[in-house]
């Protein structure tokens, strides 16, 4: 350790809370940072696709077009699909009324 560098007691490192320190600050400047267009398109090319899911994995249960693996795996696979597929919804519609609702704010 050369002289120029300040000596940290190690009591004082241990109460140091390196993951708000890090990683807090980059997060909240990307919650304030202002919507665009570039965003919202990206958000609908991830998460629209995905969002099918709450209709194309229940029929394709409900028609048996890969076979049945019982009654209640079926169940419990197109329940767990839809609300993969909801939430994927819900993250659509909120980024695009979040983008619509900007200009009012401006």
């Amino acid at each position: 350790m050369d002289e120029q560098t300040k000596y940290t007691p190690i009591g004082e490192r241990i109460n140091q809370d390196v993951i708000h320190d890090n990683f807090v600050p980059k997060y909240s400047a990307l919650a304030t940072a202002p919507r665009t267009k570039l965003v919202l398109v990206g958000v609908w090319l991830i998460f629209a696709p995905w969002s099918l899911s709450v209709f194309a994995f229940p029929a394709w249960v409900i028609t048996g077009a890969f076979g049945t693996t019982g009654g209640v795996t079926d169940f419990f696979g197109s329940l767990v699909a839809s609300l993969f597929g909801l939430l994927a919804f819900l993250i659509v519609f909120t980024q695009t009324k979040r983008y619509l609702s900007r200009d009012v704010e401006d």
